[in-house]
């Protein structure tokens, strides 16, 4: 995981010899949710229906 200046702020090592279900990692989904949306609330609209393109 990067920052938006592409500093690392978290690596993991997924060709290691460890046990992948040890070493599974789990994320809140609401969590990330609002994380990636931060910033976008003027941007992302939910329950919206697409009715035509031009």
């Amino acid at each position: 995981m990067m920052t938006e200046k592409f500093t690392e702020l978290l690596s993991l090592d997924v060709h290691s010899d460890t046990d992948p279900i040890n070493s599974e990692k789990s994320v809140s989904r609401m969590t990330l949710c609002q994380v990636l949306l931060t910033g976008l609330e003027d941007v992302v609209h939910f329950d919206k229906k697409f009715s035509r393109y031009e």
